[in-house]
């Protein structure tokens, strides 16, 4: 999910969030979801929400298949 971050809002971004969700994936993960809702509220932004949504969904779903918590 960092890497990931630091791709698509940079790496200054990624530190960020990574700080504010203390390594937490679930906080983690709304920050990044956070930033595309407000995102896509700027019209031209719009038709780019879902996919990013998905991006950071199936990552989760990997995420979850590979847990060792089971």
């Amino acid at each position: 999910m960092h890497y990931d971050a630091a791709i698509n809002h940079g790496v200054i971004t990624a530190k960020r969030l990574l700080e504010l969700s203390g390594g937490d994936f679930d906080k983690y993960y709304q920050g990044r979801k956070n930033i595309y809702e407000n995102l896509s509220k700027k019209p031209n932004q719009q038709k780019f929400y879902k996919g990013w949504i998905n991006r950071i969904n199936d990552i989760d779903k990997i995420r979850k298949e590979n847990s060792l918590d089971d």
